[in-house]
């Protein structure tokens, strides 16, 4: 509602709300066909959907070159959040099925269920913390602010001491629907396969050992682990207070041209997205990447 409300405060009749909500890998392909036929190039995503099957099936097809016959499938568990402890689930179990590995704690299309405590991990061979939403550098600060790698039961998994746990970017790649879904098979298999890591290039960017966390996010060029957003600070001087909404206050924003973006370092984070807005509002795209942070722009570049 809060969605339909914003849309119609823009005064275009002609916005298109599309809502997705995958439990299954064929939910996202599905879903990728829903946003191309509202974007009015369902060809694009046909294309899209086909070559992302292809991809995925080429992971599966390599994975079945090195499994050795008889030894069974590697058990991994992914961990969606860490304070409390949650499994996994949904599409990311079968992508876990398709870098060659047997999720537990969790389950295709399942919900991600919590459990109990580190115990709960005991039959995991390999253990992926990816907490929904935050990448490998916020992971750190929260594994460090919970404690979680001092626990004597965590300790004690088979997995960590066989150091076959890792971290990964959770935010792109294990909990979001998109076409990354083939760049998370492929780190399944990174790391369920020893033969193959390094085969896509994913280790020491997007996942790495657990057991060199601390020099991965040491690293020179490192981003910072919790997003920061321009201003205001104390040179500023006081900022004023936050307006106030509800859904049926919100009045429609005029359009108007967006300040220049030397103003960006003056001026407070709700201003800031202020400014981007009326950029967009009047198709000036450069203006409004302009005012990304220097860690946005370079992730988006």
């Amino acid at each position: 509602d809060d969605v339909q409300v914003a849309c119609a405060s823009l005064g275009d009749s002609a916005v298109q709300i599309v809502t997705v909500e995958p439990k299954t890998l064929s939910d996202v392909w599905g879903d990728v066909m829903t946003v191309a036929q509202a974007c009015c190039v369902p060809e694009r995503g046909t294309r899209l959907v086909r070559h992302m099957k292809a991809r995925m099936d080429v992971v599966r097809a390599t994975v079945a070159e090195v499994a050795i016959p008889g030894i069974e499938r590697p058990k991994v568990a992914h961990l969606e959040w860490i304070a409390p402890i949650m499994g996994s689930g949904f599409w990311i179990a079968e992508c876990v099925d398709a870098g060659g590995g047997e999720m537990i704690c969790g389950k295709a299309g399942g919900n991600s269920a919590t459990l109990d405590g580190p115990e709960r991990l005991q039959e995991a061979d390999i253990i992926i913390l990816a907490p929904c939403g935050f990448s490998i550098e916020r992971t750190k600060v929260e594994l460090d602010a919970t404690n979680l790698l001092a626990d004597p039961a965590f300790l004690a998994l088979p997995a960590n001491r066989a150091a076959r746990c890792f971290v990964a970017d959770g935010n792109k790649y294990f909990n979001r629907s998109s076409c990354g879904v083939v760049e998370t098979a492929e780190m399944v298999a990174e790391m369920c396969h020893m033969e193959l890591a390094g085969l896509w290039g994913h280790h020491g960017q997007r996942f790495v050992n657990l057991r060199d966390l601390d020099i991965f996010c040491a690293r020179s060029g490192a981003p910072a682990s919790i997003k920061s957003v321009p201003g205001p600070e104390a040179s500023h001087g006081p900022q004023p207070h936050a307006e106030q909404f509800s859904g049926a206050t919100i009045q429609p924003v005029a359009k108007r041209p967006p300040p220049v973006v030397a103003e960006r370092m003056t001026m407070g984070p709700e201003d800031v997205v202020k400014a981007q807005l009326a950029a967009l509002q009047v198709a000036d795209f450069d203006t409004a990447f302009e005012f990304n942070s220097e860690q946005n722009k370079a992730r988006l570049s």
